[in-house]
């Protein structure tokens, strides 16, 4: 019986299940060919791990930066790309539980124009990471103001990619 319970303990260590999921966005624009990057985003245990490194933005600014409805980067400023990914009818704001899932805040450009995020979002559970493959992720020309509905003043957008897995 000790056996027993020994090999089911150990059969369950080998089966531990890893939330641990990984989507990227290659990020472009169509009207300024030397911005890119990518944006990585990694489900955890923790939380939602947001991971942005972009060049070619305006030297020592701030850019919103925002997951968005649609799966798609074409026509102006990327309109087909939708309004901000809002699942729970949150208020636009800063990242965190109680704005809505596309509030990702602000990149922040060095003075080279290369721009990071490093972003943990606890409220996002693993199970719900599944909601953002397919959608797309924006960078806006101006700062997120993290209060201005329903977007924060940030500006157009000047950037676009999907996110894929």
């Amino acid at each position: 019986m000790k056996l027993l319970i020994v090999l089911i303990a150990l059969a369950g260590c080998a089966h531990k299940i890893n939330h641990d999921e990984t989507a990227t966005a290659t990020m472009g624009s169509s009207e300024q060919k030397n911005l890119s990057g990518t944006v990585l985003f990694k489900s955890t245990a923790s939380g939602l791990i947001v991971e942005a490194h972009i060049m070619g933005l305006k030297p020592n600014s701030y850019h919103g930066l925002h997951i968005h409805e649609m799966g798609q980067c074409e026509g102006p400023g990327y309109e087909s790309a939708g309004g901000h990914f809002n699942p729970q009818k949150h208020p636009h704001g800063s990242p965190g539980e109680k704005s809505h899932f596309g509030d990702l805040g602000n990149i922040i450009s060095d003075a080279d124009g290369h721009g990071k995020l490093n972003l943990l979002l606890t409220d996002v559970r693993p199970d719900e990471f599944k909601k953002i493959i397919g959608r797309s992720v924006l960078i806006h020309d101006e700062a997120d103001d993290e209060k201005s509905q329903p977007a924060g003043k940030s500006g157009k957008r000047i950037a676009c990619g999907v996110i894929k897995r």
